[in-house]
C-alpha cells in the first residue's frame, strides 16, 4: 500500500513538471558553463551578485598554451540565463560561455529566489 502511494506521488511529481515546463518554459532548466582564464572575476561576481546557485569548479589545462583554464559549471532556469551570459561577459568579455538544455533531473531544485 505504502509502496504504490509512493510511485503515485512520484508519477504525480513527474507529471507536474512536465506541464509546468510545457505551460512556463521559462522554469526550463539550462546547464552554463563558463570558461576562463581569470578566475578571480568570475568568483568577484558570483559573490557580488549573491548568486544562489550551486556552482562546481573544474581546473583544465590548455592544450595550446599549457596555462590553467577554469571551468565554473551550474544549473539555472531559463529566465535567468541571458542575464548571466551578458553579466559574465561584461565582468570577463574573453570568457567562452557555453548553454545547454537539462533533459532530466532527479532531485529538487529551489524555486523561491524566483516567485
Amino acid at each position: 500500500m505504502v509502496k504504490d502511494e509512493i510511485i503515485k506521488k512520484i508519477n504525480i511529481e513527474q507529471l507536474d513538471r512536465k506541464i509546468l515546463n510545457m505551460i512556463y518554459p521559462k522554469y526550463s532548466k539550462v546547464v552554463v558553463k563558463i570558461d576562463t582564464l581569470n578566475i578571480e572575476l568570475i568568483k568577484e561576481y558570483f559573490a557580488r551578485s549573491k548568486f544562489n546557485h550551486p556552482y562546481k569548479i573544474h581546473t583544465l589545462t590548455s592544450g595550446k598554451t599549457n596555462k590553467n583554464i577554469y571551468t565554473f559549471e551550474t544549473v539555472v532556469l531559463l529566465l535567468e540565463v541571458e542575464d548571466l551570459i551578458m553579466n559574465i561577459k561584461k565582468v570577463d568579455p574573453s570568457a567562452w560561455v557555453s548553454r545547454s538544455s537539462v533533459q532530466k533531473i532527479y532531485g529538487a531544485f529551489d524555486y523561491s529566489g524566483v516567485e
